[in-house]
């Protein structure tokens, strides 16, 4: 691992094929996968986890349906700030629209419950649809969101 400071780091904790599932009352809300989790704290910075191999996690509704899938071929999560970075081709699937948003990095804020980007976005809508963006904003959920700069071409049925 190389940290931010560029003196490589080696993991505290390495964890393979990590599947976790997070419940409130007893109900699933989020489900998070990942080939490999590694916890590191380098001397005089914050701890973090890295998902060098990328990371899936998945929200649902209380009735148990999935509700929004975001991957990305890698994220980090740092320890104090309730703050996760993923970024490199990130998807995310609305489950209950079926539209998908595409950015290279997003910001996971756990105390606003809100997802962000200030990267350029792609909306793939499923009447075909297709709309760039300056960025996002969503509910954590993924169930709201709003793209800044929104531009492209919309199917209407007459």
């Amino acid at each position: 691992m190389l940290s931010s400071n560029g003196m490589d780091t080696l993991p505290i904790q390495e964890v393979k094929n990590m599947s976790m599932t997070y419940l409130d009352s007893g109900t699933i809300k989020m489900k998070m996968v990942s080939p490999m989790v590694c916890k590191l704290h380098p001397k005089g910075m914050t701890a973090y986890t890295e998902y060098p191999q990328g990371l899936k996690a998945s929200s649902y509704k209380p009735n148990g349906q999935k509700e929004a899938t975001m991957t990305a071929l890698y994220a980090v999560d740092f320890e104090g700030t309730n703050m996760m970075i993923a970024r490199k081709n990130v998807v995310i699937i609305n489950h209950t629209t079926g539209d998908t948003i595409k950015t290279e990095r997003i910001k996971w804020d756990r105390i606003s419950k809100e997802i962000s980007s200030d990267t350029t976005v792609i909306q793939c809508k499923t009447d075909g649809s297709i709309l760039y963006g300056d960025g996002f904003t969503a509910n954590e959920t993924f169930s709201r969101w709003t793209i800044h700069n929104l531009r492209g071409s919309l199917y209407m049925n007459e």
